[in-house]
């Protein structure tokens, strides 16, 4: 490794990390450590040993390393998917899998999801189908986008059961919809991407950010921010209905309020 940049220059911005990681492996053997500038990489290539960091040393690996996509996008390292491992991450953790991932609690919305799916399959159903001048249905050859329709469907059922609400393409709304849609498109982006001033702990490359990625990060979390806050004040209000009875569809959103 390099002083410094660690084994940076063996990061080739053409071929996926992950790529090159594996052919590190076939060289180096299934377990090995790198530097990513001044941060210690452990990289794992076999099941074996993923399941020792999982279950013997789970504990070593539970935390994440500081990063700029942590504090500007995820409120200051709040978010239960980037916390550090300590008593907040913990308390988080035992409030989603009770509010969110507990049998009882997937039992309740088992709904969200299959209404969800029958309506994705409707979707599909009606953009590939044609009625002719009789008024009879035919079917009609087309291409359909797995990946936009298992997209909109992730989206659409963690949205239910985080706001209550669900994205739609329809003229009401299409044009909030979409641009959140945006939104977390740049919000998924920004969690891959390998900011300098995280690995090269140097305070004037976080005050130079010569990539311009802080400073896109920051504009992002206004953004996202106001999506935020337009579901808090719609629940606060009561502006947003649940289809459900009782509490069966109650969002996230509900239980933390």
């Amino acid at each position: 490794a390099w002083p410094v940049i660690g084994h940076l220059l063996q990061m080739n911005p053409k071929i996926h990390v992950a790529e090159t990681l594996a052919a590190m492996a076939d060289k180096n053997g299934p377990v090995f450590s790198i530097r990513l500038g001044m941060l210690p990489v452990l990289v794992v290539n076999n099941w074996e040993s993923v399941k020792e960091c999982f279950t013997t040393n789970d504990k070593a690996f539970a935390s994440r390393p500081p990063s700029s996509f942590a504090k500007y996008l995820c409120y200051d390292y709040a978010a239960f998917g980037i916390a550090p491992y300590g008593p907040y991450w913990r308390d988080v953790r035992k409030m989603v899998l009770r509010e969110l991932l507990s049998t009882q609690r997937l039992e309740k919305l088992k709904q969200v999801r299959i209404s969800e799916v029958q309506t994705s399959i409707k979707e599909i159903f009606l953009n590939i189908s044609e009625v002719n001048k009789h008024g009879n249905e035919i079917k009609a050859p087309a291409r359909v986008d797995l990946g936009d329709v298992f997209e909109k469907l992730t989206l659409n059922i963690v949205l239910r059961k985080i706001a209550g609400g669900r994205y739609t393409d329809s003229d009401v709304g299409k044009e909030r919809d979409s641009e959140f849609r945006r939104v977390l498109k740049e919000f998924e982006a920004f969690a891959r991407v390998l900011v300098v001033s995280d690995i090269i702990p140097f305070r004037f490359l976080k005050w130079l950010d010569p990539q311009g990625n802080i400073k896109s990060m920051k504009r992002l979390a206004k953004e996202l921010d106001k999506y935020m806050q337009i579901w808090v004040d719609e629940h606060k209000e009561g502006r947003m209905k649940n289809s459900g009875d009782g509490d069966d569809e109650l969002g996230f959103i509900d239980v933390l309020l």
